[in-house]
Order: C-alpha cells, then structure tokens, then sequence
C-alpha cells in the first residue's frame, strides 16, 4: 500500500510495527491507532486526504461527504459497492444479506395456518383467556421420523378486540425438515347474538314495545348489558317506530383505550296488534 510518495513515483515509506503492514496498519492483532487510508486527489487542498477510524460508517461519511447511501450515489456511483457490501448500520444502506444466506440464496419463509376462533360478545365486551389446545408434527432428527407433540396455547383477549384480529404463534405448528416451523394464525370471529348488534364500537338494541306504550310514552324501558348491569331508558314522550336513542358510554370498550366505551344505541320495534274490535276502533277514533 503506498502513500503520496508511491502516488508521486517514490518509494514507500518505513514498514510499521512487526506484524504490521506498511502505510499506517500496524499491529494487526489488535489494530491499535484506528485504521489510516491516505491518498492524493486534486479536490483537496494541500493534495492529499487521509482519515482515521475502525467505524466502517464513518470512513464512508468521510470518504463521500455523507453517511447516506443514496445520497452518496446521486453524487458518486462508486458508492453502491459499499451497500451491495452488506454494511449494515450506515444510514440508508443496505445492511445485512435481506433475508438471503451468505451465499445469496433466499431464505425459505414460514407458513402460515389460519384458523377462525370465534368468541361470544360477551368476552369480547369484558375480556378473557382462551386455552387452545393443539397437536403437531415435529421432525426428530434422531430417528429422522416424525413424531406428534400436544402443546397448551392461550390467547388473552382483550376488551373490545373486533371481528379480524389476529393472533399469530410463531413457529408453532408442524416443524418438518428442510423448512421452518409453521406459524399458527387465529382469526378473532364474534359470535352473533341474539339481543345486540355491534357496529365498530357501539352496540345496537332493538327493544319491543307495545302500541300503548309507545303512545303513552311516560314509561322506562331496561336494557341489560353484556356483563350484567341493567340500564333505565326512560321513554320522555310518544315512541314513533324506528325511534332511536343514545345511551352515552354503554357500548363496546374501545380496543386502543380500554377505559373508553362507545355508545348504546337502543332502537324501537313498535308492536301494533294485528286486528281490533269495532269498540276499540271507536276509542282509536275518539283519542285521535
């Protein structure tokens, strides 16, 4: 390796250290000093330009003016060998081999099972732990057969997950040879019900009422909720069928803020009868 006197035609300077190698690497072993690069180019003052650092990073934001990949090869094309070089850790190149081996060739991914689970709303309003439990196929190498493996799976769910959340088990499922284990997949899927209705994070009650009381409108109507409570909602007047109210914080837990709940939205199924007498058409007729 030669310094500004091999670039001028002279010979190199003194050899380094023993063990060491000319040109400022001395010490091998252990690399005391950094590592020293010099060279001569026209587009520095004095002629030359010389760093000295064991950070692979910073000899290359010294070298091209910025620790960029892609901004260094806007302005110098050299600078792609250092990413296709695998320097992972300078910002914006790429690092590492991507998923590939050493030798270039490119991982096998795992895949994936998916299976539904379907919860009650109930749980998916309150919360709880499910235990799932699953046979696999597991390659033993000693006797280079497959043997089958129970395991004990839990899935903690929380207060208002929704219909599509996804819970993934790395590399849980059969392990056979030649390829990674599988992932297991399940799919949150609610249940329906036969009272309420969920639509994002609010809850739909229909509720029955009779034709006189939806005229009279001066009576209470109780709503039970998913864990228990009973709700009173007052009528405040004539009901109209397809009336609807809004019960502020008794809907579904929002799923990013437990504490929060949305709305119950209680909707009124008028019940008329289906034929009345001529006297009570009379009384219709005198109320009206």
């Amino acid at each position: 390796m030669y310094g500004e006197e091999g670039l001028k035609g002279q010979p190199a300077g003194p050899e380094g250290p023993e063990g060491g190698m000319p040109g400022g690497m001395g010490g091998m072993g252990g690399m005391p000093g950094g590592f020293t690069y010099t060279t001569s180019s026209s587009g520095f003052p004095g002629g030359g330009f010389s760093f000295h650092s064991t950070d692979p990073s910073k000899i290359f934001e010294q070298f091209f003016g910025t620790s960029n990949l892609h901004e260094a090869e806007s302005r110098d094309p050299m600078a792609s060998m250092f990413g296709d070089m695998g320097f992972g850790g300078m910002h914006g190149m790429r690092g590492g081999f991507g998923g590939r081996d050493p030798f270039g060739q490119r991982q096998p991914r795992a895949q994936q099972l998916k299976s539904e689970l379907e919860v009650p709303l109930e749980q998916l309003y309150t919360g709880c732990t499910k235990k799932l439990k699953i046979t696999r196929k597991v390659h033993d190498p000693s006797s280079n057969q497959l043997r089958e493996e129970q395991k004990i799976l839990e899935i903690n769910i929380k207060p208002g997950w929704k219909d599509g959340t996804k819970v993934t088990f790395e590399g849980q499922g059969d392990a056979l040879p030649g390829r990674p284990a599988q992932d297991l997949v399940f799919v949150i899927k609610q249940k329906p019900h036969n009272k309420f209705r969920r639509d994002g994070d609010n809850l739909l009650y229909h509720a029955k009422l009779s034709l006189r009381d939806a005229l009279l409108g001066n009576g209470t109507l109780t709503v039970k909720t998913l864990d228990g409570r009973e709700v009173p909602v007052p009528l405040g007047g004539v009901v109209a069928p397809g009336t609807q109210m809004v019960i502020a914080g008794e809907g579904m837990p929002l799923q990013k803020k437990p504490t929060q709940r949305g709305n119950l939205v209680v909707e009124f199924n008028v019940q008329f009868p289906t034929q009345l007498t001529e006297a009570q058409k009379n009384m219709v007729r005198q109320a009206l």
